[in-house]
């Protein structure tokens, strides 16, 4: 029975796409101002050698997820996208013909957009959507992970001269019929400070309103958490920078049923200078600093959460610390620099190396996790195709020998993108 359900539901899925192409071959298009297709189709295989420990054999692996995008624009104020995805792993299913599933399409965006709205400045999108906020520091859509993260929520938008507001509110755990559940809500502002520059300023909470059973805590939300902060940034000449600085507040729930107060931070600033345009040459540096929590049985947190990031273009692209920042909650101090060129018109290579420090560990501990160093090529064949070829290996240091092995860790991936 399971494995019918799940194969009407993929039937219905098709037959709402072969619905669209006909309206988009104008069948029965006719009320409709604009309908267009669109998709992608990206494959990546990885080798990985990430466990700190060269006795054991490498692995490799193979990632395909397809997209499929229908836009449609009923009347002259009104927009709609659907966003079909297919995510799968080689060799998950021993073949479609014997296996008779997709367990892996899922409807990955799928909103309304009313533009105008009231002969007004503002914009309301609601339904499911993707959510990038900045530079996907606090949220962001994780578009490297082969799945990617779309929220169920409404946004609205709100243009200024020269700037804009945003507001959104999410739904993350929760269903009809059931009053608690966990949430996400954001103000964000972005005002320009002079030519070229600009500041944005971001509000967010996010919480759990299931009540605490028992115990001093008895009643209060499991989790009640905002976030405040602040990005700079612009490019003078051939300069460029990033200031940022972010607040963390609230109470969440710990053991013995009691609450305890958050108090983190997050800092930081990068810089970059293109040394040639002809070759398009940038060096740059950057500096982060994410709070860690010294002592995890008091009543107060001091590691901060990265909530819903894009951690993978800040931490380095091993992911090692894609988890809130930082392993065990102790925190991330991230010292990289970087270069970046164009050897040709359609090649681009950078090289990252970082240095990887904890925030917060125990009186006489050591505090370095290590090296990374990456690098990355990306190559545009022709409009449409482009492949990226990456390599990386981290050198561990004496916080991450104690606790994951001792040997250089290494990975590699070959990945091609193809727009529809």
């Amino acid at each position: 029975m399971k494995e019918i359900v799940r194969l009407d539901a993929n039937l219905t899925i098709i037959s709402v796409f072969l619905l669209t192409f006909l309206l988009q071959t104008n069948a029965f298009g006719q009320g409709l101002k604009e309908v267009s297709l669109s998709g992608q189709i990206r494959s990546r295989s990885e080798y990985s050698g990430k466990d700190f420990n060269s006795d054991r054999d490498n692995i490799t692996f193979h990632l395909l997820r397809t997209r499929l995008n229908v836009a449609a624009r009923p009347a002259e104020d009104l927009r709609t996208f659907v966003q079909i995805q297919d995510s799968r792993v080689f060799g998950s299913e021993t073949n479609t013909l014997s296996d008779g599933s997709a367990d892996a399409i899922d409807v990955h965006q799928a909103y309304f957009q009313v533009d105008n709205f009231f002969d007004s400045e503002l914009t309301v999108r609601l339904g499911r959507q993707e959510i990038n906020v900045g530079n996907q520091r606090l949220v962001g859509a994780v578009g490297w992970d082969n799945i990617g993260r779309s929220f169920d929520g409404l946004r609205m938008f709100y243009d200024l001269e020269g700037g804009s507001l945003q507001f959104f509110a999410a739904r993350l755990v929760g269903s009809s019929g059931v009053a608690e559940g966990k949430n996400l809500y954001g103000a964000e502002g972005t005002f320009p400070l002079s030519d070229g520059h600009k500041l944005s300023v971001l509000a967010l909470l996010d919480n759990d309103t299931a009540e605490i059973e028992t115990g001093p805590s008895e009643g209060e939300h499991r989790l009640s958490r905002y976030t405040v902060g602040a990005t700079a940034n612009g490019a003078s000449r051939n300069f460029d920078y990033e200031l940022e600085a972010f607040f963390q507040g609230g109470n969440q729930e710990r053991g013995a049923n009691e609450r305890a107060s958050i108090r983190g931070s997050l800092l930081s600033a990068k810089a970059g200078l293109l040394v040639s345009e002809e070759k398009n040459i940038r060096i740059g540096g950057l500096v982060t600093l994410v709070s860690g929590d010294k002592d995890a049985a008091d009543n107060e947190r001091r590691a901060f959460n990265t909530l819903f990031a894009t951690n993978h273009r800040f931490y380095g692209f091993m992911d090692y610390f894609v988890s809130f920042g930082s392993p065990a909650g102790i925190g991330l101090r991230d010292y990289s620099l970087s270069l970046a060129l164009n050897p040709s018109e359609a090649l681009r290579v950078k090289v990252d190396i970082h240095q990887f420090m904890a925030d917060q560990v125990p009186a006489g501990a050591d505090d370095e996790f290590g090296q990374e160093v990456d690098v990355t090529g990306v190559f545009k064949y022709n409009e449409a195709f482009s492949f990226t070829i990456g390599a990386s290996a981290f050198t561990p240091g004496d916080l991450m020998k104690s606790s994951r092995g001792d040997d250089t860790a290494f990975w590699a991936y070959l990945m091609t993108v193809v727009n529809l």
